[in-house]
């Protein structure tokens, strides 16, 4: 694996990015709900920001509850939807080239920078480096875990501080997405992804992926005449 870059550079700051985000996607619902005296901008604000929280984590306790087959749709669905809002912040475009979508992911900023990859045989790995909270543990960067969307989920398992593993399979679909996104310009078909080590997982310090690319057409041997 070579050497991180030392140089990072995202010229669009993660807050400003959010930000413009979440006027685009949040303001304009909320100006569109003045004329409905029962849901003025202030209710449809406290629903976003408690009501939502808590209906989530009531699915989310018997989504983990789902035979796995049925679970992982779900977290499939989860992971592609969280994609189509990241995959703008991070800053990726459908054109850009394998080499060129890589320099870019090493060069993103903490908290969604940097990461490292390296390929051989059609296998990627992939690591990603979370930031240190205050204490020096690894941070979990999922927003369902970062904001703690879901305590009730944690409580009921008896730690609060419990880990939550299934959700390294949404963090697979969203890698995943990425990729597909990615993949006109890329000129790589990306399969499989999956999320073998993390926070999560097992306490590690770092999140590593590996990812299935199938072989290009040019490099497919063809059936001998």
């Amino acid at each position: 694996m070579g050497k991180a870059v030392t140089k990072r550079v995202h010229k669009r700051p993660v807050s400003k990015a959010i930000d413009a985000d979440r006027k685009d996607r949040v303001s304009k619902p909320l100006e569109t709900q003045d004329e409905d005296p029962y849901y003025p901008p202030e209710v449809k604000e406290t629903i976003y920001s408690l009501w939502l929280p808590r209906i989530f984590s009531g699915v989310m306790e018997r989504v983990l509850e789902l035979p796995p087959e049925h679970r992982n749709h779900v977290l499939e669905g989860m992971g592609q939807a969280c994609a189509e809002w990241t995959i703008p912040i991070y800053g990726i475009r459908a054109d850009m080239s394998w080499e060129e979508l890589w320099k870019h992911l090493r060069e993103l900023e903490p908290p969604i920078g940097p990461t490292e990859f390296s390929e051989a045989d059609g296998i990627g790995h992939q690591t990603y480096f979370p930031p240190k909270a205050k204490d020096g543990r690894t941070r979990c960067m999922c927003p369902i875990v970062t904001c703690d969307i879901i305590p009730n989920l944690r409580k009921k398992r008896g730690d609060p501080n419990h880990p939550l593993p299934e959700l390294c399979m949404c963090s697979a679909y969203h890698e995943l997405c990425m990729f597909r996104y990615a993949e006109a310009g890329s000129g790589k078909k990306v399969n499989e992804v999956e999320t073998v080590s993390s926070v999560q997982i097992n306490n590690a310090t770092d999140c590593r992926y590996v990812i299935h690319i199938q072989p290009s057409a040019s490099t497919t041997p063809k059936d001998e005449p």
